[in-house]
């Protein structure tokens, strides 16, 4: 199994979502495409450069538009990132791997989760969060990295995508145009080309795309509520079926509970750093140290 994540700078949760990946699957082919402030993390997983394989990225920001409220280099570079991907896993001959975000945990082995499929697919996706986890073969991503150029080349795709976004900034106030918006129409035109690893659960196995799922039972602060049984996490459905999760996505202000779900080595460490910055202590000690700075 490839496994492999791509991240710029050295965030907080980075460590975590790698550790917990190697914890998990000690003889998958772990991969980091960062850039040299996260290059420490060669001692956990194999490192390279996302300059090394920016070439096809490059090529895309020439035809590139924003259609979004949000930064245009978040923006662009969520999509980019598709050619890194892509640009990597050709170079190296992967037939196919799971693309994770790096705030994603990975509690159970992936072979073992992608040996009980039986169908044919082009790419995972989730119910309560598009792009947590896609497992995705070579050949599949060749063809999204296609189709992405093509709907900022063709006039008639990017006049149709302008109108999204306008459409989508008249009904929200926010937002825009993303690689999710990209995603969506392609499986609008190419039905059945995804499956979806969320729910139903597969064989039993799901991966939870975000924590706050309105499917599982939730703990007091409003997620999913896990429970550890031999080491392995589950999640209980509203209809009281366990389910095992296989991979849980913690994004946005759901980050801070990556300390808490982290289940690899320093676990324990990491659990009371999860309890400190949510305490009273802290607060009055932010506080005081915040009078004492004046």
């Amino acid at each position: 199994m490839n496994i492999i994540f791509i991240h710029k700078g050295d965030s907080w949760y980075l460590s975590y979502a790698l550790k917990q990946a190697k914890q998990s699957n000690p003889d998958a082919n772990i991969v980091l495409l960062g850039d040299n402030s996260n290059s420490k993390y060669a001692n956990i997983v194999k490192h390279d450069l996302i300059s090394n394989y920016f070439d096809k990225a490059d090529e895309f920001r020439n035809i590139y538009k924003h259609f979004s409220t949000t930064g245009y280099q978040h923006e662009l570079f969520c999509i980019q990132r598709w050619f890194v991907w892509f640009e990597y896993m050709k170079a190296h001959k992967i037939e196919s791997a799971i693309l994770p975000d790096t705030d994603v945990l990975i509690f159970q082995p992936i072979q073992d989760f992608i040996k009980t499929i039986n169908l044919e697919f082009q790419f995972s996706k989730g119910t309560t969060n598009y792009m947590g986890f896609m497992y995705m073969k070579t050949k599949y991503l060749k063809i999204i990295c296609d189709y992405f150029e093509f709907q900022y080349l063709d006039p008639l795709m990017l006049s149709e995508l302008e109108k999204a976004y306008i459409d989508y900034v008249k009904i929200t106030g926010a937002g825009g145009v993303s690689d999710i918006t990209l995603f969506n129409r392609y499986e609008k035109e190419n039905p059945d080309c995804a499956l979806n690893f969320e729910l139903p659960p597969i064989n039993g196995y799901a991966f939870i795309n975000s924590l706050d799922s309105p499917y599982y039972i939730h703990n007091k602060d409003g997620y999913v509520k896990f429970k550890w049984k031999k080491n392995i996490s589950y999640a209980t459905l509203l209809d009281g079926g366990d389910v095992s999760i296989v991979g849980v996505h913690c994004f946005g202000l759901q980050k801070e509970y990556i300390r808490k779900l982290y289940n690899g080595k320093g676990k324990t460490k990491s659990r009371l750093v999860f309890l400190w910055k949510r305490s009273i202590f802290k607060m009055i000690f932010d506080k005081l140290r915040g009078r004492k700075k004046k």
